[in-house]
């Protein structure tokens, strides 16, 4: 049996699984078989032999495709996977779904590799060949069966690289799709327009925002200069308040790391605008006001005091206010910007215009402690320890000045005074009675966490076994597009078979929940993974305010 000696050796291994290289696709017998939905969308008898005429791009192609698109995107990340971490594929036309399971191999740090095809055949084909994937790829790969021309434009707009293989198709389908794409999404076009008879992939950068949705959401930042058009133009108005960026001490966020990472993604955003006030009104207090109450969101990226008198500014506005801070975060009036949280936490966000942003820490340990209470599995009055760590970045500019170039410990524990900051909001939006022991810690690497819990079978409900725990937690995320809850003991998720990395969801809004057990010891071990900037940090803003803001919740992420 041949083993896998590389990266790439694996990649093949696991594309060859679903796609033998013996595996051929009947598409002039798919096409017959489809004849009522091509002419129901429109198409002609007569086109049925160009609708029969299929090709796709093999795997070492896609390969090539898609390297050359992460140069283009990313030109400083070599790394294909990391390239494309936190982007989404679409291939229009997927037929059996070879370049949508392909991109997904490839990348499997892709929040969604997608396809849409109109043939109901070749569609249920290449669900079939998805059910054939690993889990962890399968959950990022959707077919869907539609026509081209109806693609949600707000699809098209949060997708970063849409790949359209040409088909035979008629020469006014042609033109169609052309209009479509570059009405809805492209702004940068790495081929040449859809020609007939010549295959032309497309990559595009989908920055441009669909008009159609409304104004712009425009965004004031007193940090930053002037992103985007004059207010109003298009969009929703947004303003951020950062702190200062002179803090040396450990601030689990605050002040540079997280607000520069709100910021970046922010400018990325297709519906937002950044608006700033000029360097000799960032402290007036009059101009903050205004800007506050004016703009339509604010984000606040402050110590806590300054969080409060900022939010007494925006009093009696109907400005979205998403506090980062943790002044809010156990306040009365205030909605936990965790919308994964309960059935009904995103939509109450929806409706809010004050939402505290969630520590990254309490964000793994209530993502795994909430189910088990909710369910009843665990006692409310359950006394828990909750060990942490996180990269170096939680820390601000002082902290990674420390570890990128000065001596430093390699690994360091803290908050040995047993009064971390985050200790409120972990009790509170968990349920418990009392708060956890937490044992944070810090590694030498930049960006990413691990939030482990550890449990005896003693602390939960007479009777409840492992596979009860695991399915109180599948029960509870399902459906949800940014938390998964991997296999019990998936130890196919640990390097070298061992150990969890905690920087494999980087750049990305993902938590992932894992639950390993020893029926033995009677003990379970659940972790956390989240990149303590993105699902710990930004992607929960920007997911809270796309709530909040009325856009479909992935929007930017």
């Amino acid at each position: 049996m041949a083993i896998a000696t590389s990266l790439k050796d694996e990649e093949d291994a696991t594309f060859a699984s679903v796609f033998p290289e013996s595996s051929k696709l009947d598409a002039y017998s798919m096409a017959l078989d489809d004849i009522g939905v091509f002419e129901e969308a429109g198409f002609q008898r007569d086109h049925i032999g160009m609708l029969a005429t299929y090709g796709f791009v093999d795997f070492a192609g896609m390969r090539t495709l898609l390297q050359g698109i992460a140069e283009r995107l990313r030109p400083d990340c070599t790394d294909l996977s990391q390239a494309l971490a936190g982007m989404r594929f679409l291939d229009l036309g997927s037929g059996d779904g070879r370049a949508v399971i392909g991109a997904a191999v490839l990348a499997p740090t892709l929040v969604e590799s997608a396809g849409v095809e109109l043939s109901v055949s070749r569609h249920e084909l290449a669900d079939r060949n998805r059910r054939r994937l690993p889990d962890r790829i399968q959950e990022i790969v959707h077919f869907h069966q539609t026509d081209i021309l109806q693609v949600d434009p707000v699809r098209l707009g949060a997708t970063e690289i849409v790949w359209l293989a040409n088909l035979r198709f008629p020469d006014e389908t042609v033109e169609a799709i052309n209009a479509y794409l570059e009405e809805h999404c492209a702004k940068e076009v790495d081929a040449d327009p859809v020609q007939q008879h010549h295959p032309s992939p497309r990559s595009m950068r989908t920055d441009k925002p669909d008009n159609r949705a409304g104004r712009k959401q425009e965004m004031t930042d007193e940090s930053l200069t002037s992103a985007g058009g004059p207010a109003g133009e298009t969009g929703k108005q947004v303003q951020q308040e950062n702190a200062g960026s002179d803090a040396s001490r450990w601030q689990d966020g605050r002040p540079s790391s997280s607000t520069e990472s709100v910021r970046e993604r922010l400018e990325k955003h297709p519906e937002i605008q950044i608006l700033s006030l000029d360097a000799d009104k960032r402290k007036d207090e009059d101009a903050r006001r205004e800007a506050l109450q004016t703009a339509d969101a604010a984000v606040l990226c402050l110590p806590d005091d300054a969080a409060r008198a900022a939010v007494a500014l925006a009093e009696g506005s109907k400005t979205v206010i998403v506090d980062a801070s943790t002044a809010h975060r156990v306040s009365d009036g205030w909605l936990y910007g965790f919308p994964e949280m309960s059935a009904e936490q995103a939509k109450a966000i929806s409706t809010s215009t004050r939402i505290a942003n969630p520590g990254c820490y309490p964000t793994g340990f209530i993502g795994l402690v909430r189910p088990l209470v909710d369910a009843g599995l665990l006692p409310s009055e359950a006394g828990l320890v909750v060990h942490a760590v996180s990269g170096y970045s939680g820390g601000g500019k002082g902290l990674i000045k420390t570890y990128e170039e000065e001596d430093h410990e390699p690994w360091g524990a803290y908050g040995f005074a047993l009064n971390h900051k985050h200790l409120p909001e972990m009790a509170k939006w968990t349920g418990l009675e009392e708060e956890p022991i937490f044992c944070p810690a810090v590694g030498d690497f930049k960006q990413g966490m691990v939030v482990s819990v550890p449990l005896r079978y003693s602390q939960l409900r007479a009777g409840t076994t492992a596979a009860d725990v695991h399915a109180a937690m599948a029960a509870h995320y399902e459906g949800k597009q940014f938390v998964s809850v991997k296999p019990l003991n998936d130890n196919d998720a640990l390097e070298r078979g061992a150990f969890l990395r905690p920087d494999a969801v980087n750049n990305t809004n993902k938590l992932e929940l894992f639950c390993f057990a020893n029926e033995d010891k009677k003990a379970l071990w659940l972790a956390a993974r989240l990149d303590n900037l993105g699902k710990g940090a930004s992607g929960a803003c920007v997911q809270n305010l796309n709530l909040a803001l009325g856009f479909p919740e992935e929007t930017g992420l």
